[in-house]
């Protein structure tokens, strides 16, 4: 979209953080339920938290894209939405 992303973008730092989970311990993912930001294993589930969780689950899906389109490889758009989380 046009020139607001930026307005977007600055308006949000410091306002509004989620915590994406990319890995972690089996053992210690109880613990995410403590936690006082919104917090996940899946950018899906924490953007239907609606409200800023969904503004800046938008932001990062756009910049995982644009990282994707910046490969030697491009890569295909949707990737934050796909990326399963690491359990050990």
């Amino acid at each position: 979209s046009g020139g607001g992303d930026s307005t977007e973008v600055k308006a949000l730092m410091g306002l509004a953080f989620i915590l994406l989970v990319l890995g972690g311990r089996k053992e210690a993912l109880p613990c995410l339920k403590q936690a006082a930001l919104p917090v996940g294993t899946s950018l899906a589930d924490l953007m239907r938290a609606g409200g800023a969780a969904q503004r800046v689950g938008a932001l990062h899906s756009r910049a995982v894209d644009l990282s994707a389109l910046c490969r030697k490889k491009i890569l295909p758009m949707g990737l934050a939405f796909t990326a399963k989380p690491v359990v050990v």
